[in-house]
C-alpha cells in the first residue's frame, strides 16, 4: 500500500513525497511518513489529500486495506467525482521534469557501474594456487 501511496503522490505533484537533498534527511522523513501537502498540483481535491494522509501512514497496520482503499470517496465513480475529474487539467511539466531527473539519475548510476567494473576487469588477478597435503 505504501508504494501505492507514493506513485499517488508523485502522479498528484510531479516531486517524491520525501525527497531531500540529504539522504539522511530523506529517510529520517520516510520514516515518521512526513510529506507536504502543498506540494500537490493546485487543483487536488481535498479527498485526494486525506487519501494520501491515510495511505502514506508510517504504521503499516494503521494504513487501509486495498478493499478500504477502493471504497475510499476519491476513487468511486460518483457523478460529482467524475464530472471534477473530467474537468480537471494539470500542467505536467513538473512530472516531466520529475521523468527527466529520474532517468539522469538511473544513467549516472549506471555509468559509475560500468566504471567500476572496468576497474574491476582490469586488475590483475593474482592466481592462488592449491596446495596440496604433502607438497611444497
Amino acid at each position: 500500500m505504501w508504494s501505492i501511496g507514493v506513485l499517488t503522490f508523485i502522479m498528484l505533484s510531479g516531486r517524491l513525497p520525501f525527497q531531500e537533498k540529504d539522504t539522511q534527511e530523506t529517510e529520517a522523513k520516510i520514516q515518521v511518513a512526513r510529506f507536504d501537502l502543498s506540494k500537490l498540483y493546485p487543483n487536488v481535491s481535498q479527498s485526494a489529500s486525506l487519501f494520501l494522509k491515510k495511505i502514506l501512514c508510517s504504521y503499516p497496520w494503521a494504513r487501509p486495506t486495498i478493499k478500504d482503499c477502493f471504497n475510499n470517496s476519491w476513487l468511486q465513480d460518483a457523478y460529482l467525482m467524475k464530472l471534477r475529474r473530467q474537468t480537471l487539467t494539470f500542467t505536467t511539466t513538473r512530472l516531466k521534469e520529475f521523468l527527466v531527473d529520474h532517468q539522469r539519475h538511473r544513467s549516472e548510476v549506471a555509468t559509475k557501474h560500468k566504471v567500476l567494473l572496468r576497474s574491476y576487469q582490469s586488475t590483475p588477478q593474482t592466481p592462488t594456487t592449491p596446495t596440496t597435503p604433502g607438497t611444497k
